[in-house]
């Protein structure tokens, strides 16, 4: 079942089924269709996992976050092992709502978010350890260049949100709005929901937000729909 994603941003255009049913060998990634307005669609839930082989999720291979009395464990990876994470934060139910600007779990309808279908959950920095070789971790750059979108480079799965280490000098030249994000974004490293080991989402508070329109971009690089 061959997938195709952009080497460069992680997004999956398309996945051929050679040997599926008639009218269906051919899946379209819908979120990948520019102007389209991803939270009305009607979305209908197929039980994939059921299919097959159970599938078996991979060990971290990394060093493991701080532990804090009342947090719990948590493991991910990409789709083919190649890149992991862990975290160790408060329970991910219904009870979690996170602390402070950088609080909640968002869906956001930004360009990229839309795209890949990322759901952020976001613990304090020194809580989540991203462990691969780093020729096997991408990192999609854009807007103020102040994030890394994280992926694995041989399955596309889209992983985390990484604040990028910046010179004094690089952020002097960068706008106040730039700044204030780049220090807000330092306090946290956001994690792909969709991709934590045995996480049930329909049990979380997912808050919709309007990157989209709320999320100015920035005037030396505004992004438009290729």
């Amino acid at each position: 079942m061959p997938a195709q994603f952009c080497g460069n941003c992680a997004t999956e255009i398309m996945v051929d089924f050679p040997n599926g049913p008639p009218g269906m060998k051919l899946g379209l990634n819908v979120r990948s269709i520019q102007d389209l307005d991803i939270f009305a669609l009607e979305k209908k839930p197929f039980d994939g996992a059921s299919l097959g082989d159970k599938y078996a999720p991979h060990a971290h291979k990394g060093s493991k976050p701080a532990e804090f009395e009342g947090g719990k464990a948590y493991t991910g990876s990409c789709h083919c092992g190649d890149v992991t994470f862990a975290v160790f934060s408060n329970p991910m139910d219904e009870t979690w709502v996170g602390e402070g600007l950088m609080g909640g779990i968002v869906e956001c309808n930004c360009s990229i978010c839309a795209r890949n279908g990322y759901v952020w959950i976001k613990p304090p920095a020194e809580q989540v350890v991203l462990a691969g070789d780093e020729d096997k971790i991408g990192r999609h750059v854009f807007n103020y260049g102040i994030l890394a979108k994280t992926f694995c480079k041989r399955c596309g799965v889209p992983l985390t949100n990484e604040c990028r280490s910046l010179s004094d000098e690089e952020l002097a030249g960068m706008a106040e709005i730039a700044q204030y994000y780049h220090k807000l974004c330092q306090q946290v490293h956001p994690v792909n929901a969709r991709v934590i080991d045995g996480l049930d989402l329909t049990r979380l508070q997912i808050r919709q937000v309007n990157g989209a329109g709320d999320l100015k971009p920035a005037d030396t690089n505004p992004y438009v729909n290729p």
